[in-house]
């Protein structure tokens, strides 16, 4: 079985707003150490936090990597929807105080191309429904002039 990558947050009482945002802060803090291989989609796309508010609003920003580049010069929209997965995803672990169980689906609508020319984007979700068993967030990609690059609806089961 693989091993669990996520940061030892024991520390944190997760039904409050400022360990939250501490425990978010830790999360999008973990790098591969020098010389070691990125291990899971956080170490590999390497996400700044920027904010969390109490509304349930988490804010990351990403740079853009040659690698995520394809032979026409688009983000690949793969690597797009893993910016938005490293954001809800531990969201969606954090804001159930760790009982989330995966992602039941979402929906993606693209409705602008980023490009190596963005040098970063940013990312916005917020976690809008949050019942016994589902969480439904809404999120957005934004391009570096602030636009609307992607839309994301995601539900989450809770176990």
């Amino acid at each position: 079985m693989a091993e669990i990558l996520r940061p030892d947050l024991s520390e944190f009482d997760l039904n409050t707003y400022q360990d939250r945002k501490a425990a978010f802060e830790k999360i999008f803090s973990v790098r591969a150490a020098e010389g070691e291989t990125p291990v899971g989609d956080i170490q590999m796309l390497q996400p700044i936090f920027v904010d969390y508010t109490e509304e349930e609003v988490l804010t990351l920003k990403f740079n853009i990597f040659d690698w995520q580049v394809s032979n026409i010069g688009y983000i690949q929209a793969g690597f797009l929807v893993a910016m938005v997965d490293c954001a809800y995803g531990p969201m969606s672990d954090v804001c159930s105080d760790l009982k989330s169980a995966g992602t039941i689906d979402f929906n993606t609508y693209f409705l602008r191309p980023i490009t190596k020319e963005d040098e970063e984007v940013t990312v916005v979700v917020k976690l809008t429904t949050n019942t016994r068993r589902i969480m439904h967030f809404k999120a957005e990609l934004l391009n570096s002039k602030g636009k609307t690059a992607l839309e994301m609806n995601i539900n989450v089961m809770k176990r």
